[in-house]
């Protein structure tokens, strides 16, 4: 098997983080999938700086053709026509897809090292009053160009017209205001810059424009106006949907906000010394440290605690978890910490139950250091990266939730074995873009 660095035009090389939560199987039905469908149409209208109820966003089963022909038959009537500027396959796929659906249509073609032109397209348009709408390419795959969307746009606004444009390999990785540049249909798929996986495509569309369209598609599995009525209710898809490749761009999106969001992050890493790093702009700013792991196992050797810090089950108990916390909070390390023991002395709870309430009061001091610094120093930090393997994500998921600092808490997993601390020393040096071995 290769081993690669990049694959590209796409699918993109995925992180590992992406491809675990598809191992969790959902039901196209579920409540909690609908929400997750919706949470994802609500954060694409946010990347493309319009929001509801202007433009809504539809997703769509199916690679990025799928839903470039979705809106390419679904929102051009029988009566309109399309004026297509291409310089590229991806351009010219539009014109074989009109040719397939007999959507009547104008193309413009220029050479695959050169741009569309503007004014060009502003001719075109004086010249045939029959044109009602116009497409282009944003980031033409064939060559590497990119077009200028943004003048196009407004040439096409002037002239009373829909923009349709495809921005398959530019959506995510190259900031596009979706009305600023004009666009009514937005195109672009989930296996591009924003790393999910193949399986559907999504249109941001105009929202005005896509109701006007119902009714005139000449597809029933493409019917965008159809797809978006079904989906905007409550999440559901029209047909079955990808569902695991729903949840990797689920995954995908909050790693792109993660990276986004870098420039304030603490990077958690628990170990034998549970280390935060504050990353601030470009910069390390701060690092506490905890001591905790060496703690627990010191405390699991030849103590009274000894008894209790052991389990056959690696599994947590929420309840415990949350009583640890509580009683941290309520009555300091050593009287919380003596509860763990006095539980085993009157038999309370199962030794699960007394293992997870211990590893919430060792672990739980972790969250006053943060809360402290964040409140003190760190005051624009309101997210957690946590360089961890699997146990400690769900742990300090649980500790770590209702503070009144930390809003998001983003894994990125390990394996076991590895050093937390050197792993999420190589995640730092990757968010910033850095190389790294």
């Amino acid at each position: 098997m290769n081993s690669y660095k990049l694959l590209t035009p796409g699918p993109l090389t995925t992180t590992d983080t992406v491809k675990q939560v598809m191992l969790f199987d959902h039901c196209t039905w579920d409540d909690d999938y609908k929400q997750i469908t919706q949470t994802i149409r609500r954060t694409l209208l946010a990347l493309g700086h319009v929001s509801e109820p202007e433009y809504t966003a539809v997703l769509m089963q199916g690679s990025g053709t799928f839903g470039v022909e979705s809106v390419l038959t679904s929102v051009i009537g029988r009566e309109d026509k399309l004026l297509i500027a291409a310089n590229g396959a991806y351009g010219l796929r539009m014109a074989e897809i009109c040719r397939h659906a007999g959507i009547a249509y104008t193309l413009y073609e220029q050479e695959n090292h050169k741009r569309p032109q503007a004014d060009v397209v502003a001719k075109y348009l004086a010249e045939d009053p029959a044109i009602t709408h116009v497409s282009m390419v944003h980031g033409e795959t064939t060559s590497g160009i990119l077009n200028d969307v943004e003048a196009v746009g407004r040439v096409v606004k002037a002239a009373g017209k829909t923009f349709l444009v495809d921005a398959m390999s530019t959506f995510g990785g190259v900031d596009i205001p979706v009305a600023g540049w004009g666009i009514d249909f937005l195109v672009s798929s989930a296996n591009k810059c924003i790393q999910g996986v193949p399986g559907f495509s999504f249109i941001l569309a105009n929202r005005e424009k896509l109701e006007a369209s119902a009714g005139q598609a000449r597809s029933l599995a493409l019917d965008l106006y159809d797809q978006w009525k079904t989906m905007n209710e409550d999440g559901k898809w029209r047909f079955t949907s990808p569902t695991h490749v729903v949840l990797a761009f689920a995954q995908a999106l909050e790693e792109l906000k993660a990276e986004r969001d870098v420039e304030n992050v603490v990077m958690l890493m628990p170990g034998s010394h549970t280390h935060g790093i504050y990353i601030q702009g470009d910069q390390i700013t701060g690092i506490i440290s905890n001591f905790t792991g060496e703690l627990f196992y010191a405390l699991k050797q030849d103590t009274i605690l000894s008894p209790v810090l052991t389990s056959d089950s690696l599994e947590l108990d929420e309840a415990m978890v949350r009583k640890g916390i509580e009683n941290l909070e309520r009555f300091g390390f050593n009287r919380a910490l003596y509860i763990c023991h006095a539980m085993r002395i009157f038999e309370q709870g199962t030794p699960q139950q007394r293992l997870s309430y211990g590893e919430s009061v060792i672990m739980g001091g972790v969250r006053q250091s943060l809360e402290y610094y964040c409140e003190h120093f760190w005051k624009e930090c309101r997210t957690v990266a946590l360089v961890s393997d699997e146990f400690m994500y769900r742990l300090f998921s649980m500790i770590l939730e209702g503070s009144r600092y930390i809003d998001r808490i983003i894994w990125m997993p390990i394996s076991d074995g590895k050093s937390y601390g050197v792993s999420g020393l190589k995640k730092i040096v990757s968010l910033k873009g850095e190389r790294h071995e």
